[in-house]
This record gives C-alpha cells, structure tokens and sequence, in this order.
C-alpha cells in the first residue's frame, strides 16, 4: 500500500489538531504587523487579555504602550464602586453603568481579607490603588492587573492615599496624608486656621514608575478624610460648613502634583450648599437646589457662574448633579440615598439646553448590589458614581526596581 503523501512545510501554516490534512494558518505570517494591530484596536478588553497567549508578536503588541494610547474602543460610561466607609467588606465591587441606560453589571468584585481596614482612591483613567497601613496596590480596572508599590517606612492606621495624574509630565503620583489628632483648644473663627481638628505631622508622595521610595513633602494644613477629585493637575478637597447666622461656608484645598504643594483656594461662597463635580476636566463647583442648577467655573478671575438649568423634577425622586462628562454634559443622580430599579437618572446637554432621562434595570450579576442598596448610597455621596474609560496600559509601564 503506497503511502499518503505528506504535506508540504510551510512556515506560515500552524497543524490543526482535529485534522491530518487541513493546517491552521498562521496569523503572524498571513497578516502585516500593522494590519494586525489595527484589527486588534478594535477587539473588546476581555478579548485582548484572552489574545495576549496567542503569539509572542500578538503579546508584544497588545502589551505596548503606544497601542494602549491607541486603543478607544472599551467601555466608556460611569462605574459604581463601593463607598469608603465600608472598608471591613470582604470584597470591592465595581459595577458599570451604561449612559444609554440599560441593566447595570457587575464587572468585577476584589477581594481582600476581611480583618483589615482596605480603603482605596479615586479612580483616575482607569487606575485605582487600594490601601491599609504602609500597603498600597495599584489596579487597572479593566484588565484585572495589580502591582503592588514600595512601602512607606512609616504606617498608620488612619492615613488616606489620593491618586492623581499630571498631564503636562504625563505621571501617575500617589499622596498619602498622615494625620495626627490633638485635644487642643480652638476659639477662633478662621476655619484656615483651624487646624486644631487635626494636627498633620506630615504627607508623603510617590511618583509611581519613578520613586522607588516615598519622599516626605509639607503637611496639609487641614485635616483630610474625604477622596479627592482629580482635575486638570491637581487633586481637590471642599468641605461645606453651616454658617450660625444662616447660609453655608466652607473650605477648599488644592494640591497641585507638578509642583507638589498645597494651597487654598476661595470658595464661590453662595449661601446655598455646592459641591465639586466626582468627575470632570477642570475646576467647577455645582448647586443644585431646590429646583435651580448652577454651575460655577474657576479662572484666573476666581469663580463666575458659567450655566444655570432647571433639575429635573418626579415624584418619590430627589436629584442633584453629581458630575460633568469630558463632553460637558451634566450628570444628575438621585439623591435621597436609596437605589431603587428601575432607577432613573439625567443627562443636561448645556449647548442645547436640554435634559435626557435614563433609566438603569438590575441585572442578574447586581442582586448583591441591591440587596446592600442602602450601604451603597448616601446622600452625600451617591455611592462614588464616577466617569470611567476603560485604559488597558500595562502595569509593567510603571514597574521600577524596588529595593
């Protein structure tokens, strides 16, 4: 019996397991690098990390930096995450809200062990760190990847960690805020001076990628627990105050990571309660009631009022405006606290003056969300709703050799 021929090798042909006479072929050969990075731009997350085991070329490629910069075509919507005081929970949800509405999912759940105190930042293009003690760890949402960073020499307890990004430098840096409390006396009336609250014995900064140990920079000067909103180059603090004789007071602190100092900064000082935008491209503060919006811009000329909107109104709902998306549409979000679905929410298009509702449903993958709706949510901070764009940059971008 003759024997069967046998096939010619061929470099660009891959054997294909389930047959002796079809190969597969090789998608490194068959297709020119860039019209293989060009196809790859356009696969999903999930998709690129599956890719990443397919060739060494395709790895090389997925993993380079200029094609992370490249790459538009994640999910770009709000992200839902866990608030800050629920830090002793055995795992962080993050969970994504389309803007066109739809069922909220339930993207990923991080776990960590319950006995201690994890807290983590704002996120910042996609990033996070998460934190107790001296630890940090920092976490790209998207591709699921952690690091963790170089530990302070000094821990405690009670510091807070503040992500930031520097776009002029093009740095990731990480603040952390060491208070110390004291029982001194205080009777005076400037809240600038008022850092009787908490003594700050000193805060510490690490340029991630750069610093292979935290420097020690000046304390803040006032005592810092809530997170931070990352805008322009600088991260900020506003702290609202109820006046004796009516009206509202307060303070804000910027930090600005080029130069790595604090500052305060006037506030608009209406005598209704404002707040900062959790996200946004620039300095604002928003008021949003009773009935009124008002967006006010900060400049070289301090603070001017840039837009005013009528807020939505419905029955059983109380909404404030919780955010300004990159193309300077207004979020509104419920604000009495409580998540209910169908729940709705708003978008304000200030060129054309204009409100569109949405709703978000619950998923299959959001009944843990429900069910801790009221964990979730308070009145203050809405269960830290943020603009999210999924960034799939490696972390090995940021890797230094730590001692």
């Amino acid at each position: 019996m003759a024997e069967e021929p046998s096939l010619p090798c061929h470099p660009h042909l891959l054997p294909n397991p389930y047959s002796n006479s079809t190969p597969y072929p090789n998608p490194d050969q068959v297709f020119p690098d860039e019209m293989m990075r060009e196809i790859l731009l356009w696969l999903p997350v999930k998709s690129l990390m599956r890719f990443k085991c397919v060739s060494k070329l395709w790895l090389s490629i997925i993993l380079d930096p200029s094609f992370a910069r490249a790459y538009r075509r994640g999910f770009r919507g709000l992200i839902l995450s866990d608030p800050y005081f629920e830090r002793l929970a055995p795992t962080k949800d993050f969970f994504y809200v389309s803007l066109d509405g739809g069922q909220i999912s339930h993207h990923l759940a991080v776990e960590h062990d319950g006995g201690r105190s994890l807290g983590y930042t704002e996120i910042v293009n996609g990033l996070v760190c998460f934190y107790y003690g001296n630890y940090s760890c920092l976490y790209n949402v998207a591709t699921r990847e952690s690091m963790e960073l170089p530990r302070s020499e000094y821990g405690h307890s009670s510091a807070t960690y503040h992500l930031g990004f520097d776009p002029v430098d093009k740095l990731y840096k990480l603040l952390k805020i060491c208070p110390v409390y004291s029982d001194d006396d205080y009777d005076g009336e400037d809240l600038r001076e008022a850092t009787w609250l908490c003594n700050l014995d000193y805060s510490e900064i690490l340029t991630i990628g750069t610093d292979a140990s935290w420097r020690r920079i000046a304390p803040a000067p006032r005592e810092i627990v809530e997170r931070a909103v990352c805008l322009d180059g600088a991260l900020y603090w506003l702290e609202n105050r109820i006046k004796n004789v009516g009206g509202f007071d307060g303070f804000l602190i910027a930090f600005h990571l080029a130069q790595e100092k604090f500052e305060f900064v006037p506030t608009p000082g209406r005598r209704l309660p404002y707040r900062l935008p959790y996200f946004g491209t620039r300095l604002s503060a928003i008021t949003s009631y009773p009935q009124d919006g008002v967006i006010y811009s900060h400049g070289d000329g301090g603070w001017r009022v840039e837009h005013r909107f009528d807020m939505p109104q419905e029955p059983d709902h109380e909404f404030c405006a919780v955010g300004i998306l990159p193309d300077g549409k207004v979020v509104i979000y419920e604000s009495t606290g409580l998540l209910y679905f169908p729940a709705p929410f708003y978008l304000y298009d200030q060129v054309e003056k204009k409100l569109t509702r949405i709703v978000i449903c619950r998923s299959p993958s959001s009944s843990s969300l429900e069910q801790r709706s009221k964990l979730l949510f308070r009145d203050d901070i809405c269960g830290y709703l943020s603009y999210y764009e999924e960034n799939i940059i490696p972390l090995s971008y940021f890797a230094t050799p730590y001692p």
